[in-house]
């Protein structure tokens, strides 16, 4: 059975399409991906009439994707960017009557906890931390013995860092502290005290890049998903120069990401520090597959 999975989230809309087996596995197929920026379209902690149209014109061409391949019903799940906002309510039913899509907005819990069921497919994390960067929002979870027993979403991401803290396109030497202080502010919530674990787990598309980076300038293999915490701490050193070098890293390796990716690898890194983590695992799943395991399992 085929299964397609729409996300909308604060930087982008992707959709993955994955082919299920008798025996609970999956692969997927192919994966589309429209960089939306929805975060652009808020104002005053609303969706505008653009966002709005922005998001039905992005379903409409995933829509017509899937009418090609002879696949209705898509799964759409909605994340900081739906949830976060005053009029949810009213965003989802005018996608819902405009292209018939209804999405589910999940809580910022229940995306951490889908999140690490997708992870846990492709690693052994049963003890220690799992953190979900997105361009919105960052979920902690709390993993003991192979389950949750803690998690915690906040709204803050790799996009909002950018948003709320640079002017142009490269962070200036002030900007780049204010992200930090930022960074350092949620970091410092009680609740984040008791961070301290050998292992921690990042997913999402802020990771993902960052590992692309790490592996392209440390001349890693392409399929490599662990990070030393001194490979990353060189990593921001290099990004924050805003050399020739660092600049054509990024645009190399994640053009798409050139304005969110000093931030959200500082942010990735201060998380790292923050619980003095030896082992660093970057996953290649994340929400979608988790949902669709739960799906599948159910």
């Amino acid at each position: 059975m085929n299964y397609s999975i729409i996300d909308i989230g604060s930087n982008s809309i992707r959709m993955s399409v994955y082919r299920t087996d008798k025996k609970g596995g999956f692969t997927q197929l192919f994966s589309e991906k429209e960089m939306a920026g929805l975060i652009n379209y808020i104002a005053d902690n609303k969706m505008t009439e653009d966002g709005i149209d922005k998001i039905c014109d992005v379903l409409d061409e995933f829509l017509t994707i899937l009418s090609r391949l002879g696949m209705d019903n898509p799964i759409v799940l909605g994340t900081a960017a739906l949830r976060n906002i005053d009029n949810t309510e009213y965003t989802v039913q005018q996608v819902h009557e405009r292209t018939g899509v209804k999405i589910q907005v999940l809580s910022g819990e229940d995306e951490g906890r889908i999140g690490y069921i997708g992870v846990h497919n492709e690693t052994n994390l049963e003890n220690g931390l799992m953190v979900d960067i997105g361009g919105g929002s960052v979920e902690f979870v709390r993993i003991k013995d192979g389950d949750i027993y803690g998690s915690k979403s906040y709204p803050l991401g790799s996009l909002s860092l950018f948003k709320a803290n640079v002017s142009k396109i490269w962070p200036t030497k002030n900007e780049l502290s204010s992200i930090e202080h930022t960074v350092g502010e949620l970091l410092s919530d009680p609740e984040l005290n008791d961070m301290r674990t050998e292992q921690i787990c990042f997913i999402g598309g802020t990771a993902r890049a960052v590992l692309k980076i790490c592996n392209r300038y440390f001349k890693k293999p392409r399929d490599n998903q662990n990070l030393a915490p001194k490979e990353l701490i060189e990593t921001v050193r290099l990004l924050k120069s805003k050399s020739t070098e660092a600049r054509n890293l990024v645009l190399k390796v994640c053009p798409d990401r050139i304005h969110t990716i000093i931030p959200g690898t500082i942010f990735l890194t201060g998380i790292a520090k923050h619980t003095k983590a030896k082992e660093i695992f970057i996953g290649k799943y994340g929400l979608r597959e988790g949902y669709l395991c739960q799906r599948i399992k159910n």
